[in-house]
């Protein structure tokens, strides 16, 4: 009876484990070794036209883009639409977030349906924003001078540089189950040891 209660805790264990190892996997557009945010240009409300990112996702699945987003002026009207293109520029996943729900100057996720298949594969995440104007609305941002630059597109207009953005993905991760299983057996044999100690 015992070895059956002890299989059944196991089981319960392993399966809230592997429950808990579901997490945001993400890949950086940028350089993030480098710490010289004077660097970066600001695109501006996008208040006409689109934003346009090439990605090229190094994953089987893509949920979401993650961008660093700032806030200028008022964005009490204003809602930042996005959609994911392949490259033939068919709508792959859409969405849309009201902009009074992004933190000024933070990595905000621009989150859609998974996509799946799209492990180097090119695609084209754009961004338009509703009521928005050259004085509201929210601006996102890029360094030029990034070793990882490539094209860009800001309202109709051609650009270079990396884009301040994160592709991410949410899947199982197999080093996160590893840990937490070693973090539960270490916090058992913790407890057996002070249980005899105390005994």
């Amino acid at each position: 009876m015992k070895s059956i209660k002890k299989i059944i805790v196991l089981l319960i264990v392993i399966v809230l484990a592997a429950a808990y190892s579901f997490v945001d996997n993400t890949e950086n557009m940028y350089d993030v070794s480098n710490e010289d945010t004077n660097r970066y240009v600001s695109t501006g409300p996008i208040y006409k036209d689109t934003f346009s990112i090439p990605v090229v996702p190094h994953e089987n699945s893509l949920d979401a883009v993650s961008l660093k987003s700032g806030i200028v002026g008022d964005v009490s009207n204003v809602t930042v639409k996005y959609r994911l293109l392949d490259a033939k520029k068919n709508i792959v996943a859409e969405g849309s977030v009201a902009a009074s729900e992004i933190e000024d100057r933070k990595q905000y996720k621009y989150s859609f349906e998974k996509v799946e298949n799209c492990k180097d594969r090119q695609y084209y995440f754009e961004i338009c924003e509703e009521n928005a104007s050259e004085e509201n609305g929210v601006t996102f941002y890029y360094d030029p001078q990034d070793n990882m630059k490539q094209p860009i597109e800001v309202m109709g207009e051609k650009a270079e540089g990396a884009v301040i953005a994160k592709l991410v993905t949410h899947r199982f991760d197999l080093k996160t189950f590893v840990i937490v299983l070693c973090f539960v057996a270490y916090l058992v044999g913790f407890t057996k040891i002070l249980y005899k100690l105390f005994k």
